[in-house]
């Protein structure tokens, strides 16, 4: 960096800080309000895709499980016929296990699921990817022919355009999705977890989004064996509340909205957050066979009435293109079995459920779950990862989601710190325009759908959707984060976001250069702890170049209720503390510590002197580093950026970008207006040493820009025009 005077210019390299999912102690309420039973119910979700994505031939690699690729899918088939005389539970799979022989035109059986419908019905939905002839040849139980009557149908033809077909995991890229005929696949959407789903998903088509996650929860009448007000036996299922699944269902293929379906929440089994396990009909305590949450994921009748439950599942709505995944749990890590360091049962569940699904899954749907990533047992069967975070910064959530992984991954649940039902809409778009950046699997999933429904925020979207569809953001492989450096005319104020769990912090000193890059790139604890768990992390030091005088501003996010004092020291001497009283429970503070720093090197350390532990927000330092911020990311022939306003003067910000680490050519650059979703400028520039020197226009809050290179056309300096001759 070169400073003449006071900083005539600035330059930095990005700073990145990765940051993971949402949590702590006693802090249920922070997740999704402070009830099971909350008041969100809107919803949003329909498609941007694009892109071709093929396993090259001679490649060698031959997709297996998640990855079978074909040419698509065509329009389901189903039939229906009855069985007299069947005997025992028609919803428990060792007793009853009824399936359907289709033999396909070229020769190939398939084994159908078939479900009980009530009455003497039983029903098969089966999805063909390939045209031709279907025919019934047989209907068995447990592998036994049987006797039928009055069967539907027994010849079905298959013709017609085929749908993109099921979502899989990428054969060209696994850290994508793609469809069955290769088209790319990236989930832009939000939570529909409860309420009207059917409503829900055709406001989302109709907005243009494609994904969608809803819960099979009992306060929404949507889970088969766990019924509000209507006590079940243990086994049956609600043939209500599947018919209000069918109609779910139908209404995202309708809205072509894919919906991530989860299975199991962390309430049920849970005494300590969001706990239903009072209300659950398989605690002892209301005549069921469990004695404690915990025992659900070791014991042998609660495997085999999941499984029983699972199979029934996948007969019935398996058949769907728009089921894109089928969710274990939602948020494991808040059952009683991982509070009680039982995380090898949880992961062994896990294990064994995937292994279940895959086997009798015959459209070969994706498995997933959501938990604490830290949980590496519980993930290493899961074809994707769903992170999920509440920071007051989407930002660092979302780069995380975009590190180095051999499996997709997105962050399936994002919201503010604090009031979720607050936000106006201005946490929302820097949560998408963050995804938009970080260049994960797909964008940042927004929690609070009724708040989307309440303050019409769908708007918020059309100008990302824009975005992806013109850059061809969505369809990109392989990507890897931009190195881009930065110089402005001014310095700006560098905010330090925290990602760090309820963990003990390995890293707790950091060194910030001039220029705002922070080492190491683990993300800054979250939690900064008192004499409770003081040993978890004690302090945080962070190792400063002030350019001239300025202030640390340190933001308190959440005070845990025996109270805390949080104190700054510059170079040992303290500057600045506030103390916060212990309460009947932990509070939202939404305060700040701050100090002055003088210009120079410096250690800032941050202690906490009080009984507990308080959760930061952020760390903010001005004047440090340029006055805009660029993160982004970069491919074989594309380079997405997002700037944000990062100066302490309030007006317009412009400067320059170098992108490194990209291919030589010519590049077709592209600014962005991110909330009109319009294009601000247009220009080629040639990268011709693999350096892409871009000018920013005036920034006011941010902007987006991609660039795309143009295979084939050479990159070429331009030549300097020659100066004219006097008199011509």
């Amino acid at each position: 960096m070169r400073l003449v005077h006071r900083a005539l210019c600035v330059t930095g390299v990005v700073a990145l800080l990765a940051v993971g999912g949402c949590g702590g102690p006693d802090l249920g309420s922070a997740l999704r309000g402070n009830s099971s039973g909350s008041s969100y119910g809107g919803a949003y979700g329909g498609g941007y895709s694009g892109g071709y994505d093929q396993t090259p031939a001679g490649s060698g690699r031959q997709p297996t499980g998640s990855r079978i690729m074909t040419r698509g899918a065509y329009a389901r088939i189903e039939g229906s016929f009855t069985i007299e005389k069947l005997t025992g539970n028609p919803f428990d799979i060792e007793q009853n296990d009824i399936e359907v022989a289709l033999r396909l035109g070229d020769g190939d059986v398939v084994r159908a699921p078939a479900f009980f419908d009530g009455g003497t019905t039983w029903r098969f939905r089966y999805t063909p990817d390939r045209p031709g002839a279907i025919e019934v040849t047989g209907v068995s139980n447990k592998r036994e022919p049987i006797e039928v009557a009055d069967l539907s149908e027994r010849n079905f033809v298959v013709s017609g355009k085929p749908t993109p077909g099921f979502v899989r995991v990428s054969a060209a890229d696994p850290s994508r999705f793609a469809f069955d005929d290769g088209s790319a696949y990236f989930p832009v959407g939000h939570n529909m977890a409860w309420g009207d789903v059917p409503a829900m998903a055709t406001r989302a088509g109709a907005a243009g989004l494609n994904w969608g996650r809803v819960w099979m929860c009992h306060w929404s009448n949507m889970n088969l064996d766990w019924v509000m007000d209507k006590p079940l036996p243990v086994g049956e299922l609600d043939l209500n509340v599947a018919r209000s699944w069918d109609k779910a269902i139908e209404a995202a293929e309708k809205a072509s909205v894919r919906l991530q379906i989860v299975l199991q929440h962390h309430g049920q089994l849970s005494t300590r957050v969001n706990p239903n396990w009072s209300e659950n009909p398989w605690n002892a305590a209301n005549g069921g066979f469990l004695r404690t949450p915990g025992e659900f994921f070791s014991n042998t009748k609660a495997a085999a009435l999941t499984r029983s439950k699972y199979r029934y599942i996948l007969a019935r709505w398996g058949y769907s293109t728009s089921v894109m995944a089928w969710e274990l749990f939602n948020e494991v890590e808040w059952t009683d079995a991982i509070a009680e360091k039982h995380e090898d049962e949880v992961a062994a569940w896990h294990t064994s459920m995937a292994d279940f699904l895959r086997k009798r899954d015959i459209h070969h749907h994706l498995v997933t779950s959501s938990s604490d990533r830290r949980l590496a047992r519980v993930w290493q069967q899961m074809d994707y990862l769903q992170p999920h975070a509440y920071p007051s910064d989407p930002l660092p959530a979302a780069l995380d989601a975009a590190g180095k992984s051999d499996k997709p991954v997105f962050v399936g649940e994002i919201g503010p710190a604090g009031d979720l039902g607050g936000d106006d809409g201005t946490f929302l778009r820097k949560a998408l325009w963050s995804g938009v950046a970080a260049g994960a699997a797909g964008l940042p999933q927004y929690w609070a759908w009724d708040n989307v429904e309440k303050r019409d925020l769908l708007r918020i979207y059309q100008p990302v959707l824009a975005f992806l569809r013109e850059s061809g953001a969505g369809s990109a492989r392989r990507t890897t984060r931009a190195m881009a450096a930065v110089e402005t005319k001014s310095f700006g104020a560098l905010r330090l976001a925290t990602g760090g769990d309820w963990e003990t912090s390995n890293k707790t000193s950091f060194s910030i250069s001039a220029a705002g890059q922070v080492a190491p790139t683990a993300p800054l604890p979250s939690f900064l702890h008192g004499d409770a768990h003081r040993s978890m992390c004690p302090q945080i030091d962070l190792n400063v170049v002030f350019p001239a005088p300025g202030t640390v501003r340190v933001r308190v996010a959440t005070v845990a209720r025996g109270g805390a004092r949080p104190a700054i020291l510059i170079d040992g001497a303290k500057v600045a503390e506030k103390s916060f009283a212990a309460a009947d429970r932990d509070t939202n503070a939404n305060a700040s510590v701050e100090g002055a720093v003088p210009a120079g090197k410096h250690t800032i350390r941050l202690v906490n002197e009080g009984a507990d532990w308080v959760r930061l927000a952020g760390i903010d330092l001005q004047p440090y580093g340029p006055a805009l911020s660029v993160v982004g990311h970069v491919s074989d022939r594309l380079v997405v950026l997002w700037a944000r306003h990062a100066g302490t003067d309030p007006g317009p910000v412009a400067g320059s970008i170098r992108v490194s680490n990209i291919k030589a050519g010519s590049y077709t650059v592209c600014w962005w207006d991110t909330v009109t979703g319009k294009e601000i400028s247009r220009k080629q520039v040639a990268a011709a040493k693999g350096i892409l020197a871009l000018e920013t226009p005036p920034i006011a809050v941010d902007a987006a820009v991609y660039a795309v290179r143009e295979v084939g056309k050479p990159a070429t300096e331009p030549r300097p025009s020659a100066p004219r001759k006097k008199g011509r």
